[in-house]
């Protein structure tokens, strides 16, 4: 394995614990809330997160060439975005937090 390699995997490495430790724990504030939300947080994540493994994993492996394998992962990454910016403009499904009032 060469050095930009080890970098590669390394990096992605970092971001599939990072970012399932983020999804375990958006998920569990929404089982504990039920904020539609932070469900949408939950799911973002988790796609950003297996799309990252299942594209690098994939050319790993040997299953896709690079530029397959770079699409799938932009393609997670895109839906990712898609799904956290949809979570931060859908409107509270509940109470309002203390301290804030809606208009």
């Amino acid at each position: 394995m060469d050095a930009v390699s080890a970098v590669i995997i390394g990096a992605h490495t970092v971001i599939f614990a990072f970012g399932g430790a983020i999804t375990v724990f958006a998920y569990r504030a929404f089982a504990r809330t039920g904020s539609k939300q932070l469900k949408a947080l939950a799911v973002g994540f988790g796609i950003m997160t297996a799309g990252t493994l299942l594209g690098i994993g994939s050319f790993q492996i040997g299953v896709l060439a690079l530029q397959y394998a770079v699409a799938v992962q932009s393609l997670a990454i895109a839906v990712g975005f898609v799904t956290l910016a949809y979570s931060l403009q859908t409107s509270p499904s509940s109470a309002t937090p203390t301290g804030y009032t809606t208009k």
